[in-house]
């Protein structure tokens, strides 16, 4: 299992940011992100906008214990922030936008 870190989570989204098709989506530098981890059982990550504009992605160590399920989680919440950055935002945050933006990303990785 892992042992989840804010270092780790920054990584993380770095290596993604590098990668197609969040490359081309002009994300945050991860410097410019709050990464959190919290044991929250009823859900895997969050994506938050402050009032301040800063993005904080909150993971839960009650979930988020691999490799695989981190970068996977990493890669939804990093659509969620460029659906907001790009005020494709609706009701429903995982509507048909964000279902095809995360079609995209899936065939890539």
């Amino acid at each position: 299992m892992l042992k989840l870190n804010v270092e780790m989570l920054a990584h993380a989204y770095d290596y993604l940011n590098t990668q197609p098709p969040f490359s081309s989506w002009n994300l945050p530098h991860s410097e410019d992100i709050r990464f959190e981890i919290k044991r929250k059982p009823k859900f895997y990550a969050e994506c938050r906008r402050g009032t301040d504009g800063v993005y904080r992605l909150i993971f839960s160590v009650c979930w988020v214990g691999r490799h695989d399920v981190l970068m996977s989680t990493m890669a939804h919440e990093m659509i969620h922030i460029h659906v907001d950055q790009a005020c494709m935002n609706t009701r429903n945050h995982h509507a048909r936008t964000f279902q095809r933006l995360a079609d995209r990303v899936c065939k890539i990785h």
